[in-house]
């Protein structure tokens, strides 16, 4: 039977793999450059035209005195040091959802919540809407502590607990600037699509395991390799539409947080953790 999928044609040089977003805004030309003309381009939205004038009578001043242009630069800098690239934290985005979790309530309808939306189109520019996809993420264990590849941590859904995602859900590694870390196993998530592979707990439940190291080989498979020696975040997604993802939260008496407290991330003992990659390595 002859396939009807398409066979589409690269054609050029293939574009080298990037761990490192682009600069978004040149701060040393946002505001005599790029803000005149992201302003003559996207309308205000209702009751921004006041702040839009606002705007423009600076952007106007700073035209014509070199002094205040100079200013509007020096404080382009601070900003990105001081306000964006914090943002690129998860503990500062979205609300709390326990364990050391947050979750944004407004991606893609951020109105004037301006700080969230600057944050997200540095730290997250490609997230769906949340009728599309519920995200929570953190940087922490259970315990607040920054997560590191040093160390191994266990992510534990109790029995009959996974993710209500309509059509999936997964848990994906993330290196400090939101890329995927580069690893042998070449695993950067695991969810619906290793269901066939996940091993379960004698209890039903299932545990998922961060680190560098193996957590023993009967354990590999709900494995994602960490990188040693450096920091890195969790991004947990479940895509479901917002009628249906409402019954699952309703139906399981977790009507806000459908990970929360079911998600504790912690770590695993390092005793532990040594005797089992000892006794991989006989």
């Amino acid at each position: 039977m002859e396939s009807k999928i398409p066979n589409v044609k690269k054609e050029g040089t293939p574009a080298k793999y990037a761990n490192r977003q682009p600069p978004w805004v040149d701060s040393a030309t946002f505001f005599d450059q790029q803000l005149p003309q992201i302003m003559k381009e996207i309308p205000p939205l209702p009751g921004e035209e006041e702040t839009y004038e606002s705007i423009k009578s600076v952007l106007d001043a700073a035209a014509k005195d070199p002094d205040v242009m100079n200013t509007l630069r020096e404080t382009a800098f601070a900003a990105d040091e001081e306000l964006i690239k914090p943002l690129m934290r998860w503990r500062y985005d979205g609300q709390p959802a326990a364990n050391g979790w947050t979750s944004p309530n407004n991606l893609g309808a951020f109105g004037t919540d301006y700080i969230h939306r600057a944050g997200m189109m540095d730290a997250a520019p490609y997230d769906n809407r949340r009728t599309e996809t519920k995200y929570y993420r953190t940087d922490n264990d259970t315990e607040l502590k920054q997560l590191n590849g040093n160390s191994l941590y266990a992510v534990i859904f109790p029995k009959g607990q996974l993710p209500p995602g309509k059509s999936f859900w997964s848990l994906t590694m993330y290196d400090p600037q939101h890329f995927f870390y580069a690893n042998d196993l070449h695993r950067y998530s695991l969810g619906t699509k290793n269901s066939e592979t996940l091993k379960y707990d004698p209890d039903g439940g299932v545990t998922l395991y961060l680190g560098n190291k193996s957590p023993g080989n009967e354990k590999e498979a709900n494995w994602i390799l960490a990188p040693a020696s450096e920091f890195f975040s969790l991004v947990a997604g479940l895509l479901a539409g917002a009628v249906h993802a409402r019954r699952q939260l309703e139906a399981s008496g977790n009507q806000e947080n459908p990970l929360s407290p079911v998600v504790a991330i912690r770590p695993v003992p390092r005793l532990c953790w040594l005797r089992q990659s000892h006794l991989k390595g006989r």
